[in-house]
């Protein structure tokens, strides 16, 4: 069949087309086209960046910290280390040992100089301690040749002729000197043993040859020669306590001590009383201490404690007698110095107290040449004990004081109190000035009469007395052994744990008392002789004392309130006891023309500092001291209390009272 013929309808174009010569028409579609086509002719191809070159390397580190922490792994998980590695663990292993070796011979070798540095600034800082000491002495002895103003700035003077008393001052001072001189270089020596002592006899300090001077016999006190003025022992009592402390084997110990040998001044002359308590250690070294320029004695390094001398409850240097006044009778201590008295001395003691309660102070009076007598007050110890409170007011004791005065044969007397027994003589000066010629009290301020009445609690540290004035006290504390808690509670026994058996705001706390432990104020002895005492006539006697306010508040609106001038109006310096100021009163008018000395106890929670505020303006001649003791002041701060006593008396008693012992 013969192949179709393919019919051509248009005309095909041919695979090369010729360009034609009409210009192309342009439209937008095109336009764009060739637009774009020409910008990508001409468009320069843009070059690749290069590689990041620090990427590469970090990648490359870690791979070889990867393979080389696989060579790690390896290596320690082989059991058995090759001779390469066993060598190098000998070599660390000899050089850790030679440096151990070198660092404790170079620890060694530091402490050895140091230690040697050491000794070598000690006895340096010896011989600089030494070289001060002595020239302090130097200045001691220098200063204690002249007298001194009181008033401040203080100056020093020497008259041109000394008068008798001058002399004796500057005797007294002279001999403490010395004493403080002597202890300080007993100190010195105590604690540096092998210390050089330089002194000469001739400046009557410690002689060279007998520092370290071995002594055979046992250290006695009874042969210390402790004498301020060298023709007159001083009155010495002395017990020895060895406080011993076993030291471990192969150790070094120090023998250390303290020691006070500081006399208590006389005001009438250059004695002194007190007690000298040792402790000591064993095999002690001895050494001689000089006192002045004549007493020399020998005393090992021991601890020394000087405490006032004291009485005991028979000591033979007090009498017990009795006096008989208005149907009751009496019981009063009397002690007497050496040689003739230079003036009479009453103390009166308060509650819970006896005569016993100036057992401080009585040895150091009589040592001055002062006759003592310590009244039993009415209701208490060996003294009767009425039962009506009517024998227990002011006036009823200071007619009492005035007759036994009289009993003594005494027309004028030095006059001092504690506690109600500052109460008391307060009110025996009122009513009879002319019999005393001193007077002093004893943390108990003076309170003038009032116009009204004011009760007890209306002091707020009197509000225990509330419970004494009341039958609790006497109904629980019966028999000699509650007596005993009692009077220990009274005077600051605690517990254990802190406890207190009584406090100023609610009184005795019963329930504690049988769990105190002894007072430190009381020997075992001195606490069994209160309580013994205590118990001739109970507790009701010595608590009608706090049953007399009322009665003597009538009294004194009877007998001597008319003295006093009436107080101003209410004033920042009010009194805390009658909440006025007290008055203004001319020093010729005052009702205290003798001279008086107070002696506040600091730490006194029953009559606090504030009690005294205005106390001045009744007095012509008040001189006020301060201890820092709480109401015991005259057992917790003996010694102080017989210096600020004898202190005063010298500058305020007669000439004839300064006279020696």
């Amino acid at each position: 069949m013969p192949e179709p013929v393919e019919t051509v309808k248009r005309r095909q174009a041919s695979s090369s087309p010729k360009p034609s010569p009409k210009r192309a028409r342009l439209t937008l579609d095109s336009n764009a086209a060739l637009t774009t086509e020409i910008k990508s002719q001409s468009a320069p191809e843009k070059a690749q960046p290069p590689p990041d070159r620090r990427k590469s390397a970090v990648q490359e580190e870690r791979k070889r910290g990867q393979r080389l922490f696989g060579g790690l792994l390896s290596t320690l998980s082989q059991t058995t280390p090759n001779g390469q590695q066993k060598r190098r663990l000998e070599i660390e292993k000899r050089q850790q040992e030679k440096a151990k070796q070198q660092k404790m011979e170079d620890e060694v070798r530091r402490v050895e100089k140091a230690a040697e540095l050491k000794d070598v600034r000690k006895a340096e800082q010896v011989k600089f301690d030494e070289r001060s000491m002595r020239l302090r002495h130097s200045s001691m002895r220098a200063m204690a040749k002249f007298l001194c103003t009181k008033a401040e700035p203080k100056l020093y003077y020497k008259p041109w002729e000394l008068r008798q008393f001058e002399s004796e001052i500057i005797a007294a001072q002279t001999d403490k000197v010395e004493v403080t001189i002597s202890r300080e270089i007993a100190e010195f020596f105590t604690r540096f043993p092998k210390a050089d002592n330089p002194a000469d006899n001739e400046d009557g300090k410690i002689p060279k040859e007998t520092l370290g001077e071995p002594h055979t016999e046992s250290p006695s006190i009874s042969n210390v020669q402790a004498t301020i003025n060298p023709t007159n022992p001083l009155p010495v009592q002395a017990t020895q306590s060895d406080t011993l402390k076993t030291a471990e084997k192969d150790t070094l110990e120090e023998n250390t001590g303290e020691m006070d040998l500081t006399p208590i001044r006389s005001p009438f002359g250059r004695h002194s009383a007190f007690q000298l308590t040792t402790s000591s250690k064993p095999e002690p070294i001895h050494r001689s201490i000089h006192l002045g320029t004549e007493t020399r004695f020998k005393i090992s390094t021991m601890t020394i404690t000087l405490t006032p001398d004291k009485i005991h409850p028979t000591d033979p240097r007090i009498t017990y007698k009795t006096f008989s006044f208005r149907d009751q009778t009496y019981s009063y201590i009397e002690s007497l110095p050496t040689g003739t008295p230079s003036a009479t001395i009453f103390l009166i003691h308060g509650f819970p107290d006896l005569s016993f309660g100036w057992r401080y102070q009585i040895p150091y009076l009589t040592s001055i040449g002062l006759r003592v007598i310590a009244p039993d007050m009415i209701g208490y110890g060996r003294t009767s004990a009425p039962a009506s409170p009517t024998l227990y007011t002011y006036k009823h004791t200071a007619d009492f004081i005035a007759a036994l005065a009289a009993h003594v044969s005494s027309p004028t007397i030095i006059l001092g109190g504690h506690d109600w027994g500052g109460m008391i003589v307060y009110r025996t000066a009122i009513y009879y000035p002319k019999l005393i010629t001193a007077l002093f009290g004893v943390c108990t301020p003076f309170f003038p009469p009032s116009p009204v009445f004011i009760p007890m609690t209306a002091i707020p540290s009197f509000k225990y007395q509330a419970q004494l004035a009341g039958p609790d006290v006497e109904a629980k504390i019966v028999g000699t052994e509650k007596i005993k808690q009692f009077l220990n509670a009274l005077y600051g026994g605690k517990s254990a744990d802190g406890k207190v058996g009584f406090d100023t705001v609610n009184g005795v706390l019963f329930d504690n008392l049988p769990l105190l432990q002894k007072s430190p104020l009381f020997t075992e002895e001195e606490l069994n002789f209160y309580a013994e005492e205590y118990s001739r006539t109970g507790m009701h006697g010595p608590l009608n004392w706090y049953r007399t306010y009322e009665l003597n508040w009538n009294e004194d609106k009877a007998n001597i309130l008319s003295q006093f001038p009436s107080p101003t109006p209410a004033s920042a310096s009010a009194s805390p006891t009658t909440g006025a100021a007290p008055p203004t009163i001319k020093p010729e008018d005052k009702q205290f023309q003798m001279p008086t000395l107070f002696i506040l106890g600091l730490k006194d929670a029953a009559l606090p500092p504030q009690l005294s505020i205005g106390m001045e303006t009744y007095f012509k001649d008040l001189e006020r001291k301060e201890v820092n003791a709480s109401h015991w002041v005259l057992v917790e701060k003996g010694a102080e209390v017989n210096g600020i006593l004898g202190e005063w008396l010298a500058d305020k008693i007669p000439g004839g009272e300064r006279s020696s012992l």
